[in-house]
């Protein structure tokens, strides 16, 4: 299999190996390109970039020695165009801020990050276009934030979480950018990486204590315009705490309510870890971290949720030492991707916008759905790099030896299409699985009526709708992570997983009693005589 193909899989047509390669190293680039100037011209161009020049205002302050932060206790604090970031966040738009078209220079730095992330996590061309063709990427585009750099810092920090001084410098350099992502911090203590921890706190103190030297707003006055933009802003976005001060409670109740979920996931994902290998523990543990810096958070906007993908990446593509989940790598993605649009749409969204994006979407999103279903049917494994050739093993740059094949075994056929009668047991699954849908969509749709209800009293029912449905996808996401990390495969011995070695249960050894000869001598007490 060719290099192009392995990079690509399914390709961008589903053909034979030898003609997949050529076919996506053609089209790829041409489809990508196309993808960038349809987003470009149909929904960044036309808005203004609103956080990109709150930091290039930032920057130009800076460099002219003036103070870039809002009068503390202004309506200015909140009004949407004031910097409201750590001081060191600023230093370096300075020199960017100095150049022509700096906020456009800016957005496409952004589209390198996304295609960094993708490369780095080991994904390719279909993978990064349904990356940049979700609603929440386009979002952050439009407004020209940090996200899509956060996100390629996420996947980087993944792809060194091995590397003890990287690991824990681009951790403190992400949660410095973004406060809400301290989880991040806790993931490297969590996955027994203590090197990476003590650099990760080192580094981050180094940069509150020089920020703290050279801004002009105090560390407690900067803390006080965080609560007040969080009183303000939190209720009109997707955060949990917006959605708990919608339905009634007041601020303080709704960041502590939050803080507790994002504990309680956070505490799950660590006890389902318990006893796993390194490899999954530390891709479920990475999933729980991300989803409960966001789940804390009392602000999240739409285009915060683009840093889900990192863990999505990271499981399904998985790394170095760490086996990638089974089934087709682009699923959860795309997925992922068609949700995202349901759930809101980018800024001045027009009928003509969603139906070209429909139009665009559909295949993205439909082929890694028809391509597991196509793959299932014929009895092959659902991710195609798991139909290499013999001798090679997807994914690993490794030979190995072609395997032998099992004797044909005589199935009756069966009167139902695809299903032979030697699976009766597959029956009562269905039904099963069948089951537990229905009552968590149940359960689901039972906790949204109740919000919602609960909103539509104060006259807040439109804001809770985003709020729920970013929190169910965050919750979604989560749940598929535990099973998609789950050990597969034969157990190594002794393997060493997150919280420790995992030691195997050890069974007690019978050993044989030998039997007495017929007619030999014994004691009192039934011993044998010694021959």
């Amino acid at each position: 299999m060719t290099d192009a193909a392995h990079d690509d899989p399914g390709g961008w047509v589903e053909r034979r190996p030898e003609q997949r390669g050529t076919a996506a190293g053609a089209a790829g680039p041409l489809v990508i390109a196309g993808l960038l100037a349809l987003i470009w011209v149909g929904y960044v161009a036309p808005i203004a970039h609103f956080d990109v020049d709150v930091f290039l205002r930032a920057g130009a302050a800076v460099a002219d020695g003036r103070d870039p932060y809002p009068p503390p206790g202004t309506p200015e604090v909140y009004s949407g165009f004031a910097f409201v970031y750590p001081y060191l966040v600023s230093l370096p738009f300075v020199p960017l801020s100095a150049l022509p078209g700096a906020s456009e220079l800016f957005i496409a730095l952004s589209v390198v990050a996304l295609l960094a992330a993708c490369r780095l996590a080991g994904a390719g061309r279909w993978t990064f276009a349904l990356v940049l063709t979700a609603s929440c990427t386009i979002t952050g585009l439009q407004m020209g934030t940090l996200n899509a750099l956060l996100f390629c810092g996420l996947v980087a920090l993944w792809r060194l979480r091995d590397v003890p001084v990287a690991a824990g410098v681009l951790t403190a350099v992400l949660v410095y950018s973004k406060l809400f992502l301290v989880p991040v911090a806790l993931w490297l203590a969590l996955t027994r990486r203590p090197r990476a921890t003590v650099v990760a706190l080192v580094t981050l103190a180094a940069l509150f204590g020089v920020g703290e030297i050279y801004s002009p707003v105090a560390a407690h006055t900067y803390a006080d315009m965080l609560s007040v933009l969080a009183r303000e802003e939190a209720p009109d976005g997707l955060s949990l705490t917006g959605l708990l001060m919608n339905v009634g409670l007041g601020l303080g109740a709704a960041t502590w309510g939050a803080r507790a979920a994002a504990g309680l996931l956070l505490a799950g994902c660590l006890w389902r870890a318990r006893g796993r290998s390194r490899a999954g523990g530390d891709g479920l543990l990475f999933a729980g971290v991300v989803a409960a810096a966001l789940v804390a958070s009392p602000i999240v906007w739409s285009h915060y949720l683009l840093l889900l993908v990192a863990p999505l990446l990271a499981i399904t593509r998985g790394g170095p030492g760490h086996p990638a989940a089974p089934g087709d790598p682009d699923l959860p993605l795309a997925l992922f991707t068609g949700g995202s649009w349901l759930l809101v749409t980018p800024h001045l969204s027009t009928p003509i916008d969603l139906l070209v994006a429909a139009v665009v979407l559909g295949p993205l999103v439909a082929l890694p759905l028809v391509r597991t279903a196509r793959r299932r049917r014929e009895g092959r494994p659902a991710d195609p790099d798991q139909a290499a050739e013999p001798g090679h093993v997807a994914g690993s740059g490794h030979v190995a030896e072609p395997a032998v094949a099992a004797p044909a075994v005589a199935v009756p056929e069966s009167p139902v299409p695809g299903l032979a009668a030697s699976e009766p047991v597959a029956a009562p699954r269905m039904a099963m699985t069948a089951l537990r849908a229905v009552l968590v969509a149940a359960l689901v749709g039972g906790v949204g009526a109740v919000c919602w209800i609960a909103a539509r009293a104060r006259g807040e029912d439109a804001r809770v709708v985003g709020a729920y449905g970013a929190l169910v996808g965050t919750l979604a996401l989560l749940a598929w992570a535990v099973g998609a990390s789950r050990d597969r495969g034969a157990a190594q011995p002794g393997p060493a997983g997150p919280l420790g070695p995992v030691s195997p249960r050890r069974r007690r050894v019978r050993w044989p009693v030998p039997m007495p000869a017929t007619g030999a001598l014994r004691t009192r007490t039934g011993r044998v005589h010694p021959q």
